[in-house]
Order: C-alpha cells, then structure tokens, then sequence
C-alpha cells in the first residue's frame, strides 16, 4: 500500500516547469541555474502559498542536480541521490531553517555562520531561511558578516519571506542581485491547476466548484489545493454544495445591487449575513475584489476569471455601474483598508458599506428635493437650461 500523501505535497512543484503563474520569476531563476550564475545571496519574498518555498527548494536541487541542467519541464531530474536526499531533507549540502521557531542570534551562529563552509566537496551548499523575518536583530547582525563575504563562493543563502519590510536594509542590499518577488496567482491560474489535480486523482468537481475555490484562496495556490481535498474528501462536487457547507457566499454582487438601489436595509441585510460567516478582513477583501472584476468588465474587451452566475452578476454590475462609479465604490474600499476609522473591524465596513450606497445611489434631500452635487441634480440643472420640463412637473 503506498503511503498517503496531502495533495499539497503531492502535487508541489519539483521542477522549473512545473510553477503556475510566476513567470518573470520562473524564468530569470531558471537561466542562472543552467548558466551557474546564481547569486550568493536571494530573497524571495510575496503571499503565503504562491510558491517562495518551493522554488528555494527547486533551486537547491538544481545547483547540485547530477544529470545536470536540462529542460525546464525535466530539471532538476529528482531522481538522483542528490535531488532524493534534498527531498527527504537529508542533504549534507542543503539546510532549511525555520525562523519563525528560532531566530535567535545562537541558532544563526551555530547553524549558519557556523556551518556556511562545509558541504560535499563540489557541490553548492546551500541554506533556505524560512520565514527570514523571524530573525532576530542580533541574528542579522551576526549573519550579515557571511552574507557579503561567504567562506566559500559555493556558498548561496536563500531567504523567503512574506514581510520584506521586516529585513533589514543592510541584509537586503546585500540581496540585490537576487531579489524575487512572488505575487498572489491569478484565479485562472489557480482554476487551471485545480483541473489538473482533479483529473490526476479522479475527482469529477463542477466548473463552478473549481472558480468558487480559485477565488476564496485569494491568490494562493497551496491554500486552493488544500480546499479541493477537503471538499473531496466529503464527495462534495457542486458550487452549491461547497458554499452551503463552507459559508463562502458570493454576496459581494448582491450588496453592490441593493447600493446602487440606495437600497439602504438590503446592503446591511447582505454584509450581516456575510460577516456571520467570515471574518471583516476576508469580507472587505471580497468586496474589493467583486468591484475590481466590475471595473474590469466595465472596460471594452474587459475578462475576468469567472464563469457561469457568478460572471453573469459582475457584467450585470458593471454594464450598471460603469467604470465612474465602480471606480469611486472601490476607492471606498481602498480607503478602509488603508486607515482603519473606528478600531470595530465591523463598524468600519458598515460605514464603508452605508458610503458606497450613497456614491452609487445619493439619496433625495430631506424636503424630497433633488441632493445637491448628485448627479440627478446635474441632470436637473440642465433640463432648466435646455428649457425642458423638470422630471417633479
């Protein structure tokens, strides 16, 4: 019986060709491995899930591959005793650190500093530094010495991260001929490869199942794959289904309908019932998300990755909206991202909510005139000028 593997490790990428989307990325890391001209120091830095890892390991199996460089699809070649031992994390050549248990100043001289000149003689030695950010200050500091003048030029250190900004400066300039930045995957990307793994395990998931996962695992790959297994592994095959048993609902188009109704109790009806089911943040972030699609579809020749009703409500949207005032509900958005008004994660998105219904929908003036600066006011301006009835005759 073989051993059970999670379908995120099964289907990492262990080769060059086999990374969905990151391409610039891809490309530029895969000719400094065939030309041997990887640089002494990298950062690879994005989103959780979209591939830093994995890549620091292709790498490392790469640099000491011995059927050496090949096609992007079949390198490195995973089956010599150098790649099996990177792979089973037994390589005498390649040590993985997680930073974010111990960042200590003494784990990065004993297990780096310590440890950066010794390796199989001829190969690469080479470190990946997970989650590098956990580092402490004392730690870089001790670590920077052998970052600009490693004790051997076989020497390459690898540090992934999600937070950059928490790298010091003086540690990323010694990156800068090695920095990757490795950005959340496009929903189509992720849905492709969602299609991909279903038919190498035998699951018969609905389309609709596959662009619901592909977009609530906002960019990340590892979390999509993680998804489908769990909706597999309780035979759930239908969109439906899924969003039912998972409270992700695409309330976004919804709520952005009932706004531009200035349908005030139907926008809070929507984001009540969203917010019973996710957390502020991931709310906001589908919204942002709903009306970015909008403001795409808005734009002559506009595509987006959806499909079936979930593409058919964004073009309603956005043939509803246009691009004026989709552009000004997503600058809403922007903004309550960007500075948080209350400290109540669900008070700010109620008001950001109340101030998108009254930029797609201004309310009448309390005496049931038209409100001044909205657009029906512009309109009735110059229906006065035009000598035309007005639309309260």
């Amino acid at each position: 019986m073989s051993e059970f593997q999670q379908w995120a490790l099964k289907y990492r990428p262990a080769r060059f060709g086999d990374f969905s989307g990151q391409r610039p990325s891809v490309a530029v890391l895969f000719r400094m491995a065939v030309r041997g001209q990887v640089p002494s120091a990298l950062l690879f830095w994005g989103d959780r899930g979209c591939g830093k890892t994995s890549m620091a390991r292709v790498l490392a199996k790469a640099l000491n591959c011995h059927a050496g460089p090949g096609k992007a699809a079949e390198w490195p070649c995973g089956t010599c005793p150098s790649c099996e031992a990177v792979a089973a994390g037994t390589s005498p050549d390649v040590t993985e650190i997680d930073a974010a248990s111990s960042g200590s100043v003494e784990m990065v001289r004993e297990r780096i500093v310590g440890q950066a000149g010794y390796g199989t003689a001829g190969n690469r030695r080479v470190f990946i530094i997970d989650e590098a950010h956990g580092i402490s200050g004392a730690g870089f500091e001790a670590m920077l010495k052998t970052l600009e003048e490693p004790a051997s030029a076989q020497v390459v250190f690898i540090l992934v991260t999600t937070r950059p900004d928490k790298i010091p400066q003086t540690v990323r300039d010694r990156c800068r001929a090695g920095m990757f930045r490795f950005g959340q995957l496009d929903p189509g990307v992720i849905r492709d490869r969602l299609a991909d793994v279903c038919e190498a395990e035998g699951f018969a998931a609905e389309p609709g199942l596959l662009d619901g996962i592909a977009h609530a695992a906002r960019g990340g790959m590892r979390d999509a794959i993680m998804r489908l297994e769990q909706v597999a592994s309780v035979g759930i095959t239908s969109e439906v289904m899924w969003r039912e048993l998972t409270g992700e609902t695409d309330f976004a188009p919804a709520l952005l309908a009932a706004a531009a109704d200035g349908d005030y109790p139907g926008v809070f009806a929507e984001l009540d019932s969203a917010l019973g089911s996710g957390d502020p943040g991931r709310v906001a972030g589908q919204l942002v998300g709903c009306l970015a699609d909008v403001l795409v579809l808005a734009t002559p020749g506009g595509k987006t990755a959806h499909s079936g009703q979930a593409l058919a409500d964004r073009e309603a949207l956005a043939a509803r909206l246009g691009v004026s005032r989709a552009s000004a509900a997503l600058d809403v958005l922007w903004t309550l991202q960007a500075k948080v008004r209350t400290g109540d994660p669900r008070a700010d998105l109620m008001l950001a909510a109340a101030q998108i219904a009254r930029r797609l929908c201004p309310p009448p003036a309390p005496d049931g005139t038209i409100a001044p600066g909205s657009s029906r006011e512009r309109i009735s301006q110059l229906r006065k000028a035009l000598g035309a009835p007005s639309e309260h005759t």
